[in-house]
């Protein structure tokens, strides 16, 4: 196995759209409620357990993809879940924003910016009108 300098994750960590489907219940008999989205246990199922030896590889600089979007309250769900376990801006109260302000990410002598764009849709043009939303 090679090991890389640095693994760029580009998003979508949580695909539990319906935990209630039955091939999700016999994946993980944990994770059967779709507020159960956002719980630690569906978390590890979905990603940390998928990706620990990634993750125990090489540093991973993570962004957000649009499988971790909002639900209707603004509350819990996947967008919930990755403001709780994954962003640079950890939330315990499963908060979640349409859009967060791009992070800028140092690894040595190289510099990202991750840019949140979890709420675009495909007639995006660039606009940042909607981003303290």
């Amino acid at each position: 196995m090679t090991r890389p300098d640095l693994v760029i994750h580009a998003g979508d960590y949580l695909y539990r759209e319906d935990p209630g489907k039955e091939n999700d219940k016999a994946a993980n008999p944990v994770c059967t409620t779709s507020p159960d989205r956002a719980n630690w246990a569906c978390v590890v199922a979905d990603f940390f357990g998928p990706a620990e030896t990634l993750l125990a590889t090489a540093p991973v600089a993570l962004t957000r993809g649009d499988h971790e979007d909002c639900n209707a309250l603004q509350q819990g769900g996947a967008g919930g879940a990755w403001f709780r376990y994954l962003t640079d801006e950890l939330r315990d109260n499963g908060s979640c924003s349409l859009c967060t302000v791009p992070a800028t990410i140092r690894a040595g002598t190289l510099n990202l910016v991750s840019v949140d764009s979890s709420y675009a849709g495909p007639a995006d043009n660039g606009n940042t009108g909607q981003r303290d939303i």
